[in-house]
């Protein structure tokens, strides 16, 4: 994605992307790759649900100033050992000595809790999709 900034452990066995402040005003091809990628995750039938989610994940006020923490993943053989935890404190120390805030969304009960216990609250979930708006 353009403007964002892949963090991987040494071993590859996670990595997390972030975008900056300043980044976040999506264009259209920014839009349509969002999208997709909801799109993908929620299944080709919901595409007009998909579109309001991603309305409602550019839509969020504080976004355009604070880093996004915009995707998160652990292979298998390295869950368990912190590398979540340790990619997510990538993103917010960058945050913290910037004096922003940190956004994500959350697409389950369990990762809204790995938020919270890191500082994280909950701004809004999606009425229509398991989308919960996090801010620290």
């Amino acid at each position: 994605m353009a403007g964002g900034e892949v963090y991987t452990t040494a071993e590859h066995d996670g990595c997390v992307i972030m975008r900056s402040p300043g980044t976040h005003q999506a264009d259209v091809m920014q839009k349509m790759e969002l999208l997709a990628i909801v799109t993908r995750m929620m299944g080709s039938n919901k595409i007009e649900l998909a579109k309001e989610v991603c309305e409602q994940m550019l839509a969020v006020p504080p976004l355009h100033d604070c880093y996004w923490l915009w995707g998160l993943g652990v292979s298998p053989k390295g869950g368990g050992k912190g590398l979540a935890s340790a990619l997510i404190k990538t993103v917010t120390d960058q945050a913290d000595n910037a004096g922003k805030s940190t956004y994500v969304v959350a697409s389950s009960e369990k990762v809204v809790k790995t938020f919270e216990r890191r500082g994280f609250e909950v701004l809004s979930k999606s009425e229509k999709f398991p989308y919960w708006f996090m801010l620290r």
